[in-house]
């Protein structure tokens, strides 16, 4: 499935520059069963754009990822559609259209209803998107994008792999931020448990892609053999594809040519016949673009002659070890380690360049996604964020993050709730986020002592208790 483009932007309205509003809907709604929201997101998303010159589309995802998770697809996407679930055409630039305002009001308008309807949303920054914000550093369900004005990025080397956001013209949805005082304007909620449901998600997602790629290492070990192996062997590779064609060739003159479609059915089962032949033409590197083709060029049965066959294997073995470079080279611009021994990387790239490829762009795709989220731990996030911004909160907001915790202040002033969270924040971030028995020491220090003091409170029993305080950050 992809996405099905439900409300068309109006054709006299300019969109070349295809400015896109981005709303992220956790996936599991978006499956088909019981569970399936797309419906009421759709009637949501009228009701909020009625009238308004915006193009409104949705993704329906089938049980196969392949179309919408590029990090779990096969086939070396320079995308993925992840965080993409609901996309919103806007208007170019310098259309009139609505002000920054009226903009920010739709969106607040839209997450509150997708909040009572009980839609689970994701907070997370996409690689490519600009992130619309609460508080300057929590992503919000919100983002956009636009076609680069400074470059031409289909044409790079990978697509679009590595797009960088880049304004065309000054429009309106780039002012666009969010307050704390918005949120409760609107009766939002925003804390941690509606955060943590993406910190999950994002885990979840990273184990599941690197458990893919490592079956697929494992595939490409096992390969009993090589594709340089049948690449330089002239009898697994140019005598091997002459004699498969001419007996095409001999089956289409022994029907009739009304039938030449049984003779081509007849042929591929043929090859499936000859594992070399099948590893030559599905291991055979690609041309590192946007539509990602395969170096082997398609095969014209009608007039394929052995000229052919030789060309097209002189040119793969001579541009071969460049090829094998190239790839390689991918591989070492990608930052922290590699799912398998990098002194291996080599020689699994002989073994099967087109598999490589495409697990390189796995690999790239989840490490932009690990990356540009890394500093949305929810609790810190919030707290900080909070922190930064008392006057638009009340201090049940504030403490709600830590659950049970909230007790301990009961009897204080807001300022020494303040002063006692404060210094819980620095100790989250001066022990690496992490909160147990361990790391008591500097619980056990400075105002935040005295306050626990005052409330009787044994701290090692409390953290025991509290789920909220042992959380660890991935």
């Amino acid at each position: 499935m992809s996405y099905d483009n439900f409300e068309q932007m109006p054709d006299s309205v300019p969109s070349e520059h295809l400015w896109e509003l981005r709303v992220h809907i956790d996936p599991s709604v978006l499956k088909p069963g019981e569970n399936n929201q797309i419906d009421r997101i759709k009637k949501i998303l009228r009701d909020v754009f009625n009238g308004e010159a915006v193009g409104l589309k949705i993704f329906h995802i089938s049980d196969d990822n392949e179309m919408y998770d590029g990090a779990l697809s096969h086939s070396g996407k320079d995308r993925t559609q992840v965080g993409k679930e609901v996309g919103i055409y806007l208007p170019d630039s310098a259309v009139s259209q609505l002000t920054p305002a009226q903009y920010k009001n739709k969106l607040l308008l839209l997450w509150k209803k997708l909040q009572e309807n009980n839609i689970p949303l994701m907070y997370m920054n996409l690689p490519g998107d600009q992130s619309i914000t609460v508080a300057t550093n929590i992503p919000s369900p919100f983002s956009f994008t636009s076609i680069n004005p400074t470059i031409e990025e289909w044409r790079e080397k990978h697509g679009i792999l590595f797009k960088k956001f880049v304004p065309h013209g000054k429009h309106p949805i780039l002012e666009v931020d969010f307050s704390f005082g918005d949120l409760n304007e609107h009766s939002i909620k925003l804390d941690q448990e509606e955060l943590q449901r993406t910190t999950d998600f994002l885990a979840n997602h990273k184990s599941a892609v690197y458990q893919d790629i490592q079956q697929q290492i494992d595939l490409i070990r096992s390969q009993p053999v090589s594709y340089e192996d049948i690449l330089f062997n002239d009898e697994k590779s140019t005598e091997l594809l002459k004699g498969l064609v001419n007996k095409y060739h001999h089956d289409v003159e022994s029907i009739e040519l009304t039938k030449q479609g049984a003779a081509q059915l007849q042929f591929k089962k043929h090859l499936n016949l000859h594992a070399e032949y099948q590893l030559l033409i599905e291991a055979c590197p690609h041309d590192s673009n946007k539509e990602f083709i395969s170096r082997m060029p398609p095969i014209k049965f009608n007039n394929f002659t052995e000229e052919n066959a030789i060309q097209i294997i002189t040119n793969l073995r001579t541009e071969f070890a460049q090829t094998v470079n190239d790839i390689r080279q991918d591989f070492l611009t990608l930052d922290g380690d590699l799912p398998f021994n990098p002194e291996e990387l080599t020689d699994l790239i002989k073994k099967n360049p087109s598999k490589m490829q495409s697990i390189y762009r796995q690999l790239a795709l989840i490490k932009q996604e690990e990356s540009f989220n890394k500093e949305s731990n929810p609790t810190i996030a919030l707290l900080t964020a909070y922190k930064n911004n008392r006057e638009q909160i009340t201090p049940k907001q504030y403490f709600s993050f830590f659950g049970k915790i909230s007790r301990l202040f009961g009897a204080y002033s807001k300022k020494e709730k303040f002063d006692a969270v404060d210094e819980l924040i620095k100790s989250i971030h001066d022990n690496n986020y992490k909160l147990d028995k361990r790391y008591l020491g500097p619980l056990k220090q400075g105002r935040l002592k005295s306050i626990i003091e005052k409330a009787n409170i044994n701290l090692d029993e409390y953290i025991d208790q509290s789920s909220a305080l042992t959380k660890t950050k991935k």
